[in-house]
């Protein structure tokens, strides 16, 4: 029996997903929001007697179980039965919110869930809408029988799995395809069969592996090619090949390439930034013939593409993207779900603005990290979890809003707030020019900054969900602007400790205050949880004791050197 594990929300957004891709549907504000909702209604005294219960259960399928998972956000009993309460927030009025069937399918089936683990024989399913504006309430709820809800729950397992049968065709053929695949070269180079050799005892081993070795090695089959046939006789789900340039992305798709001319059936993507695949240059979702309806014709698209593409590249997202007309960068996120290796930058895996969510936000799997000219990485480290703020960008905000309601003998409330919030925040930024700071460098986080930063997001998101709000205002790009620029300053602030500093820059124009991380080591620590194993690798991974210091510490570390022909391995675990 094949295991699948999947959460139920990704199970019924996957079958059930229908409509228009939304400009705020994957933004820090729309999830602010919605734990905003679930705050306060889980907040309400007596309204539930639990809350944010998890659930699981193993559902076998044919020749599969499915590991399902999920929370429920809301248990209330109620006459004696149980209630299943899963909130939605909107920007809207709750009682113009329609009932979504994808929302409603989750309640459903949390409610099934919790009827076999309580072994209840019914259950009320509740969709309840949260006004974040108004705090208005609206909700659909109905009475179900348990067999009511497993004929439900089978039949969208069902529909996955007509899906699924063609994942794991593929997968078949690639599992065999790599079982009688053979190193694409009559020869190795000099250490190189060393690399290859180590690199899948670190993977074996769940370990993380730093190599040195010299340009021409062949360093990237050197790490792919075992990386790849651990897939199969380690059972890893997914590869992420990292590095910081161009040129090294194309040499691991080359790479892959080679060996799918070999035999190799496998599905690999390059992840390409928004600005670089869009074909309109700037994101428009709102006005954009690829954003609407996009999910009622992307798992067309995705099936599409993994049928006739094993390269996955910016030109293949592209032609299949305009064959569906789906929106190219959401389509390559989402067929990177079901490829086997995510050729990438840095960013996707760590960067906390841009990491791939779809993988790392809640449980990781069993990912193996190749990260290529390992070297730049802690420098790229220092600059993903650093932050700066400018006093010049929110009083030209402040000055762009007045000049376009000057000579208005009405202002809204929520614009009043935002230029009132502008000022606060220059305020603090002159509080801390005021001060007698010695090279203007320092340990302490600015509270008042912070907090200054923060009235002004809420303000914003206040006024954006206000009837007043207009996207056609002359000031709106540059209020976003400024409105994601705090959002990050704070994001960052959330990191703050040990190793930072403070740094605050000044002239006679401008202020600026940097939230500088000095030393990311126990922030990318952290981060390398979402992988299994790692193999970095550069030519010039010297000295070993620092790099190794900075990405976690040497608990599981093994360090190799290859010079040619001389080969050192430091590690005894690792001879051969």
């Amino acid at each position: 029996m094949e295991n699948i594990k999947i959460s139920v929300r990704n199970l019924v957004e996957f079958v059930l997903r229908s409509g228009d891709l939304s400009s705020g549907q994957y933004s820090p504000k729309r999830a602010l929001e919605g734990i905003k909702a679930h705050q306060h209604l889980q907040n309400i005294k007596g309204r539930y007697i639990d809350k944010e219960v998890s659930v699981k259960l193993r559902y076998p399928y044919k020749d599969m179980v499915f590991e399902l998972s999920g929370r429920i956000d809301g248990l209330a009993l109620e006459d004696e039965v149980y209630v299943i309460d899963e909130i939605k927030s909107t920007l809207k009025n709750a009682a113009d919110c329609e009932e979504n069937e994808v929302h409603m399918a989750q309640g459903k089936f949390y409610g099934y869930m919790y009827c076999l683990k309580k072994d209840l024989k019914e259950i009320k399913i509740r969709l309840t809408y949260f006004g974040i504006k108004d705090e208005s309430l609206n909700s659909y709820e109905r009475l179900y029988k348990v067999e009511e809800l497993e004929d439900y729950v089978r039949g969208v397992i069902h529909r996955y799995t007509l899906f699924l049968d063609i994942i794991r065709k593929l997968r078949k053929n690639r599992d065999e395809s790599i079982n009688s695949m053979d190193f694409p070269f009559d020869t190795y180079r000099a250490g190189q069969k060393k690399m290859m050799e180590d690199s899948y005892r670190a993977i074996r081993h769940k370990k993380r592996l730093f190599v040195k070795a010299p340009t021409g090695i062949g360093k990237t089959i050197s790490t792919l090619f075992p990386a790849i046939k651990s897939m199969i006789y380690e059972e890893n789900e997914k590869i992420f090949y990292l590095t910081s340039k161009t040129i090294n992305r194309e040499a691991a798709k080359d790479t892959i390439s080679l060996m799918v001319s070999r035999g190799l059936k496998i599905r690999a993507i390059i992840l390409t930034a928004k600005e670089k695949i869009c074909p309109f240059g700037k994101c428009d979702m709102e006005g954009c013939e690829y954003a609407k309806g996009y999910f009622d014709r992307i798992n067309n698209a995705i099936t599409d593409i993994l049928e006739n593409s094993c390269m996955i590249d910016r030109e293949a997202v592209i032609k299949y993207s305009e064959s569906h007309k789906v929106c190219p960068f959401e389509f390559s996120l989402d067929t990177s779900l079901f490829c086997d290796i995510v050729i990438c930058d840095y960013n996707y895996a760590f960067d906390p603005s841009v990491f791939l969510k779809r993988f790392f936000m809640d449980e990781s799997g069993n990912y193996v990290f190749l990260m290529d000219e390992a070297h730049n990485f802690i420098d790229r480290a220092r600059s993903m979890y650093s932050e700066t703020l400018q006093k010049q960008s929110f009083l030209k905000l402040r000055k762009s809003i007045k000049k376009e309601i000057e000579g208005k003998s009405f202002i809204a409330k929520e614009l009043d707030d935002i230029i009132k919030s502008t000022s606060k925040v220059n305020s603090q930024f002159l509080r801390l020019r005021s001060k007698d700071l010695e090279d203007k460098v320092f340990k302490d986080y600015p509270k008042g900054l912070f907090k200054a930063s923060k009235d002004f997001i809420e303000a914003v998101e206040i006024y954006l969900a206000s009837e007043e709000y207009a996207k056609q205002e002359a000031y709106y790009d540059e209020l976003m602007e400024v409105y994601f620029q705090a959002y990050s300053f704070l994001r960052i602030g959330e990191y703050y400790g040990d190793g930072y500093v403070t740094i605050l820059y000044e002239n006679d124009k401008d202020t600026a205050v940097k939230l500088y991380c000095v030393d990311p080591s126990q922030i990318i620590k952290e981060n390398l949880k979402r992988c299994i194993a790692l193999v970095a690798f550069s030519a010039t991974l010297i000295p070993a004791s620092y790099y190794i210091e900075m990405m976690g510490g040497f608990e599981d570390a093994v360090y190799l050197m290859l010079d040619s022909p001389r080969i050192i391995c430091l590690d005894p675990v690792f001879m051969v």
